[in-house]
């Protein structure tokens, strides 16, 4: 009782596709105050998009991909010499994630009690150094 067909299922899907790529325009967020106002894009956009990749520990919210974020967690209690190397692989590998960064270089670490003050440059697809700065407890 089925049709007979001269087709393959496999002809009717697509398979010469480009990924398209999306526009950096995004909610402005102050962190500050925890308010969005207005919208920001270009190389501010980037910023904050950076900084708030390193502020998600990674895999814990699921609204997020399972590759977005910060594993840090787990370096809580390590020896800082550990923390730092792990953090700059870490970060790295977790900016790299976003497809408009480029190189992550020149980290600096500088130890506040139980916490780094992480710094570092961050080279966009558009060739735009964005510096970002981030505060994570070891």
């Amino acid at each position: 009782m089925l049709p007979d067909t001269d087709y393959e299922l496999n002809d009717e899907i697509e398979t010469d596709f480009e990924e398209e790529s999306y526009a950096t325009r995004t909610f402005r967020m102050n962190t500050d105050t925890g308010t969005i106002s207005g919208m920001c894009d270009g190389k501010e956009a980037i910023a904050q998009g950076i900084h708030c990749m390193l502020l998600t520990e990674l895999g814990r919210y699921p609204i997020f991909s399972e590759d977005y974020g910060l594993a840090a967690e787990d370096l809580i209690g390590e020896e800082m010499d550990y923390a730092r190397a792990e953090l700059k692989d870490r970060i790295t590998e977790a900016l790299l994630f976003d497809e408009r960064v480029i190189s992550v270089d020149d980290f600096e670490f500088h130890p506040t009690g139980s916490s780094l003050l992480i710094t570092c440059s961050v080279t966009t697809d558009t060739g735009e150094e964005v510096e970002s700065e981030v505060t994570i407890d070891v």
